[in-house]
């Protein structure tokens, strides 16, 4: 009947793309359809016609696009999670994708790691062995232990499945700022592993991807030109430290020189900017 339609149900419709067919974004559709399906509903008096309008418009799709709201559609991370909340998978996509660089760089595995065989029952992780793996929080679910510390129970969701990582309170109280749903990290910890069951990683450092390490590479044209100077960078350096290392290029001799960790700085925009006002904007990039 046309009366089970309803407008949640035409409301899922659109946020899974399934009246991508009709004119404009989702992000206009869903603003748009509760005042349509009103419109439709009190123009006509049999219950089905303006169901069914809203589907084939009745040839009025100049009418729909004149109604529909002028904004711009969801931005590719909500279109992709409005999928996931209505469907209970992407559609159209993954939010990791734009990262798959940046988690080959610094994982070295995957969720696929954590499943056992099918027939040795065994996981292609050690037990015990040390790994990383990156993705989106999915859930966290915090939990008291006996000391009345605070731990936690992350699902950890990469683009190829799903991974479960333990946080006991030592790390817990290191990262609970950012164990939060949708952040993207990256989890270091132990393998715990049993047969014929889902390994599991205890995590001993978790990350935000934005807070990875860089490296800072300042260009020289000589060893000379840098040796004039290197006095002066290492007392910029010293005023700035964090976990970002500092590359330095000779360009003539195509020479690479990494300073040691203890010259390892906090690579943020301010420093940057001051690396880039001392010793040109061409020569101080940001990897």
């Amino acid at each position: 009947r046309g009366r089970e339609l309803t407008k949640r149900t035409v409301e899922n419709l659109i946020l899974a793309g399934a009246l991508d067919c009709l004119p404009g974004n989702r992000n206009q559709k869903k603003l748009a359809y509760s005042r349509i399906m009103d419109r439709l509903n009190d123009e006509s008096k049999k219950e089905v016609e303006g169901q069914l309008s809203l589907f084939d418009m009745e040839g009025s799709e100049t009418e729909l696009k004149e109604t529909l709201p002028d904004v711009d559609e969801f931005e590719k991370e909500e279109l992709l999670a409005y999928e996931k909340e209505v469907l209970g998978v992407y559609s159209s996509g993954h939010p990791l994708e734009e990262y798959s660089d940046l988690i080959k760089q610094y994982a070295d595995t995957d969720s696929l790691g954590f499943i056992p065989d099918e027939e040795t029952k065994q996981t292609p992780l050690e037990d015990g062995s040390t790994h990383t793996v990156g993705g989106m929080l999915t859930e966290i679910t915090p939990k008291f232990t006996k000391k009345d510390e605070t731990m936690a129970f992350v699902t950890l969701e990469d683009l190829v499945g799903t991974v479960e990582v333990i946080v006991f309170p030592r790390v817990y109280e290191q990262v609970k700022d950012f164990l939060v749903k949708d952040q993207k990290v990256f989890a270091q910890g132990r393998v715990q592993a049993e047969d014929e069951k889902d390994a599991k990683l205890i995590a001993e450092k978790i990350r935000p991807f934005e807070g990875m390490p860089k490296e800072v590479w300042i260009r020289f044209e000589t060893k000379e030109a840098y040796a004039e100077v290197s006095g002066e960078l290492d007392e910029m350096l010293r005023k700035k430290p964090g976990d970002d290392q500092v590359v330095i290029y000779i360009s003539s001799l195509k020479l690479l020189k990494r300073l040691p960790k203890s010259r390892n700085i906090m690579a943020d925009p301010a420093m940057i900017e001051a690396l880039k006002n001392r010793f040109g904007d061409k020569d101080v990039a940001l990897k």
